[in-house]
């Protein structure tokens, strides 16, 4: 009986400390996310997002669904640095006339497309920019700025 006892203590111990293993992250500062969804496909299997914070590229590991909220994102892996030196002056290089717009989607929508979908945190005000497929109209310092984030994928 104490064998049995000591077992189902064992296996309880083992199943909270897993339950209480979390990676996901706690955001403060400035920092931006980036992704890419939807499209006929579905948003969230082909869903990647990464998050570009503190000196790192951290890529959400899973997506079961997307939020707005995100500190539901589990950013535990860290990226190459060769990958982060790609996206690192981004926070420095938002064009100004994202950061002085209420729009949040940006080009045409095509439904098969998706879109690429910018999040970055900034002195504490959140903007979100959804770049569609056509981004023909943009200025030269917005299509620069999707390309370097278009380096990611």
């Amino acid at each position: 009986m104490k064998i049995v006892l000591s077992f189902l203590l064992l296996i309880t111990i083992g199943i909270s400390s897993c339950q209480k293993c979390n990676h996901k992250f706690s955001l403060s500062g400035d920092y931006m996310i980036i992704g890419y969804t939807g499209g006929l496909a579905g948003p969230v299997p082909l869903s990647e997002y990464y998050l570009i914070d503190n000196g790192q590229l951290r890529k959400a590991s899973k997506i079961d669904q997307l939020t707005d909220d995100n500190t539901k994102f589990d950013f535990s892996t860290v990226m190459p640095a060769s990958k982060y030196n790609l996206v690192k002056d981004l926070m420095a290089n938002i064009p100004a006339e994202l950061l002085n717009s209420s729009a949040i989607s940006i080009g045409l929508s095509y439904p098969d497309c998706g879109y690429r979908d910018v999040r970055a945190c900034i002195n504490g005000t959140l903007h979100v920019w959804h770049f569609e497929c056509g981004q023909d109209g943009n200025s030269p310092e917005v299509k620069q700025f999707l390309a370097t984030i278009n380096s990611l994928y």
